[in-house]
């Protein structure tokens, strides 16, 4: 696999698109039709007469929102319909060339003013509903009501909730009708929250957790609703940055990924196997960037310094520029971050004398996107990202010390490592008219290097060498109905081809393994929806895996070696997803759904002949009843979902005879309930709760795994609580105040063995700061009680999450 073949698939794509060009669709229909809406919400209205006529809708304000029709009952063209529902709300129409579609804008605006609606523009898309509603947040960011429209109460960058969009389904659509549980972060809430990491999102997001948060670096191993991974087994959780798979094999090798100029992120909840593949089987992440504007220049930078309790300080610096390469059609956009994280663990056994703050790491990031849209129809993206890091020392301490943070009592393990990660991929968005045809083609590597100077922290000069390597390619098309009507659809095809390497060593001993693995999917998936009644939706998705894998290990030792061991694999399944939906107003979404999910099987490579050559696929059915709703104009809003997984052959990871195997350990259930509740106080202040309580336990007994009968699924949270304040106001002079203060409350873990592994625990974090035009100067505290996090790997070392960190940012926008 070479970056080439990704490259030649995209200009092929490319090169078929663009040989004809798109159909328009038809002139606006001078039809007269019998209409009968009564006096309602606009936004409600306007969507009835796109279920009547057809006539598609884009809003280019956010006025609409909060305004309210006039009756229509008789025989009206759509242009006299909606001259009469627009009467009397400071709102016109206008036609838009060359399609049968109309704009709503403020009165006096002038049509060149705003971006005209297209595939690069997902705000201004139809829904397969009718038009396209103002968006809404959720989750950390449910929406409420807008507070005054001035710069001093208005952060910087905070996007108004009525723009939010999400594309969890693949298409573009209002959060509140999106019917699954999903928790997005608009880039305006991320720079309330200073928000750096996923790290710093995890605890807004009912049910999800990260069961080894940063403890060797930024590595995540993600679990959402109790469905958690195992080491040797496939990822539970799918990540993506934009439409690029980032997750492969166990997620092992998944980037660190900044939270600096993107335009949301996406936690989704639940199987999305349909849409997104056998790595979903719990949900999945994704991240969604922003992308190069033609219309103008645009800059961004954001410094931090800040200092952690017995640490070194730290740095960290974010960069954009955004540039026009040609009038309305070719632009550019350069992001680039560097961090350089402070030490706060002392290794005092080390050979060679001690080492203070020992823990540093550096990372080092950028990526680049082109974007061409040659006309209204037709996107054309294509990214590279390149990111480097490196560290010394880990977050891990011996279980023999007294207290981890103590200078006489701390016995850190000293290591070091660096790793790369390089994506290359390309994006075509066409619009047909009737469908959106949307193709990805991605080509990932990454490559990491590990070496313990002394294994577990003991006192002894024995060195222990690792290393990783991962090349993936991927290529995945899609049409996504566009055409207003009862039915809407999804059809598409997926591909993967990876190779991943990796080898241990142990130099005075003589030591060197390698395995190797090579694994190739291809998936067809679909999803067909109905409008039963005006308010009532059905929809029917399927996935039809199948995969085929090859793993291999070679051992030598003290100069002799072993005869390779090889196995290989062949896997398929159809999942499918039932859902209905129930929509009575713009303002309430009931829906219930049952969904599959589906983890390929693999390959032990044991040296032992009692342990498994193999073990098989697991695969859940996952129900969920839920609601979203706004009230009182806005100002309370909130989601609340119930969940039940029936978990069967669930894959385990134990020491067997011969090494690390992978075991099948029966059944196991999950269920509980989530959910976010929003309140804008005042104008100037919101209040958000959020949280989910569960019970995550094994249905049978299974000796030879050394699993029992109601026993907790090891580490899964089953309590999680998040409460936040945000304030702003207008001082004198244009400046504006802010100020965010939460609390995140983290149930309980255990081990494989039922001890524990991790004690609840509540962290605190403030922020607070100035605002003056595009200028913002802000104080922050993390971790403000000191809470280390301990959390227990085995009987012999633990890790402890950063103390209490101080700091300050100062950020530009022009």
């Amino acid at each position: 696999m070479t970056v080439w073949k990704a490259l030649t698939s995209t200009l092929l794509v490319l090169a078929v698109s663009v040989a004809g060009p798109p159909g328009h669709a038809e002139p606006a229909s001078e039809v007269r039709y019998r209409l009968d809406i009564p006096a309602q919400p606009l936004l409600a209205a306007l969507k009835s007469l796109s279920d009547e006529t057809g006539l598609e809708v884009m809003y280019f304000t956010d006025k609409a929102d909060g305004a309210r029709s006039a009756p229509l009952d008789g025989e009206f063209t759509e242009h006299e319909a909606l001259a009469v529902m627009l009467e009397g709300t400071n709102l016109k129409f206008e036609r838009l060339a060359g399609q049968r579609a109309v704009a709503i804008r403020p009165d006096g605006d002038q049509a060149g003013e705003s971006v005209p609606p297209s595939p690069g523009n997902p705000a201004l898309a139809p829904s397969p509903d009718g038009p396209s509603a103002s968006g809404e947040t959720d989750a950390a960011d449910m929406p409420t009501a807008e507070p005054p429209d001035d710069n001093a109460t208005r952060r910087r960058g905070a996007e108004p909730w009525e723009e939010i969009v999400v594309t969890a389904n693949r298409r573009d659509e209002r959060l509140l009708d999106a019917s699954a549980s999903i928790s997005v972060f608009g880039q305006g809430l991320m720079e309330e929250l200073g928000a750096r990491s996923i790290n710093d999102l995890l605890g807004f997001a009912p049910s999800v957790v990260a069961d080894t948060p940063e403890l060797f670096g930024d590595g995540n191993d993600f679990t959402i609703r109790g469905v958690q991974g195992q080491p040797l087994s496939t990822a539970t959780v799918g990540v993506y940055l934009d439409d690029v798979p980032l997750t492969v094999g166990s997620g092992a090798d998944e980037p660190t990924i900044r939270m600096f100029d993107l335009e949301r992120v996406e936690i989704l909840r639940g199987p999305q196997g349909t849409l997104y593949g056998a790595g979903a089987m719990g949900g999945a992440i994704r991240y969604i960037s922003n992308k190069p504007d033609p219309a103008g220049l645009d800059a961004q930078f954001r410094v931090e310094a800040m200092t952690t309790r017995d640490g070194d300080p730290s740095y960290a610096i974010d960069a954009m520029l955004n540039t026009p390469l040609l009038e309305d059609s070719l632009a550019l956009r350069l992001t680039g971050s560097y961090e350089d994280q402070g030490g706060f663990i002392d290794i005092t056994n080390a050979i060679g004398g001690p080492h203070e703050n020992a823990n540093t790491r550096e990372f080092a990031s950028g990526r680049g996107v082109l974007r061409f849209t040659p006309n209204d129809n037709l996107t054309i993206d294509l990214q590279f990202w390149r990111e480097e890091g490196g560290f010394e020392g880990l977050r891990v301490l011996n279980a023999g010390s007294s207290s981890p943070l103590v200078d006489d009592a701390e016995s850190g393990i000293l290591a070091f490592g660096d790793d790369a990660f390089s994506q290359f991929a390309g994006s075509l968005t066409l619009n047909l008219a009737w469908a959106e045809l949307v193709s990805t083609t991605s080509y990932v590597e990454s490559d990491g290097t590990f070496a313990f100077a002394q294994p577990l922290g003991l006192p002894v000069n024995l060195t222990t060498d690792l290393y990783s390597e991962l090349e993936s390619f991927a290529q995945e098309a899609r049409l996504v109905s566009l055409r207003p009507g009862p039915f809407g659809w999804i059809l598409g095809v997926f591909y993967q081809d990876s190779a991943t390497r990796g080898g241990l060593a142990i130099p005075d001993f003589g030591l060197d393994a390698t395995t190797m693995s090579d694994r190739e999917q291809i998936s067809v998936y679909g999803e067909v929806s109905y409008r039963l009644t005006d308010s009532l939706r059905a929809t029917v998705g399927l996935r039809r895996y199948s995969e085929t894998g090859e793993d291999s290990v070679a051992l030598e030792f003290s100069g002799f070696a072993f005869p390779p061991q090889t196995g290989d694999g062949d896997f398929a399944k159809t999942i499918a997803k039932f859902l209905v939906s129930y929509r009575p107003n713009d303002r309430l979404n009931v829906y219930a759904s049952a969904s599959q999910g589906f983890r390929v099987g693999g390959v032990n490579l044991s040296r032992s002949p009692l342990d498994p050559t193999t073990f098989e696929p697991d695969s859940l059915w996952a129900y969920e009843l839920g609601a979203k709703f706004v009230a009182y104009d806005g100002r309370l809003s909130g989601n609340l979902a119930a969940f039940f997984n029936d978990w069967s052959d669930i894959q385990i990871f134990q020491f067997g005879l011969g090494g690390g195997i992978v075991l099948n350990g029966g059944e196991a259930h999950t269920a509980g309930l989530e959910g976010q509740l929003n309140f804008r106080l005042a104008d100037s202040l919101v209040a958000g709760v959020g949280g989910s309580i569960m019970q995550a336990n094994f249905d049978e007994t299974v000796a030879a795994s050394g699993i029992f009968e109601d026993a907790r699924i090891p580490d899964v949270a089953e309590r999680n609580v998040s409460v936040r304040l945000d304030y702003s106001s207008a001082l004198a002079n244009g400046w504006g105040y802010f100020a965010h203060l939460d609390a995140i409350y983290a149930g309980d873990q255990v081990n494989p063995d039922q001890s524990g592994k991790q004690d609840s625990a509540i962290t605190l974090n403030a922020r607070t700061g100035l605002v003056l035009e595009n200028w913002e100067v802000a104080l922050f505290a993390r971790n403000i009680g000191d809470n280390l996090g301990r959390y227990e790997f085995n009987d012999f070392y633990f890790g402890v999450a950063r103390p209490r960190t101080i700091g300050v940012e100062v950020a530009s926008r022009f």
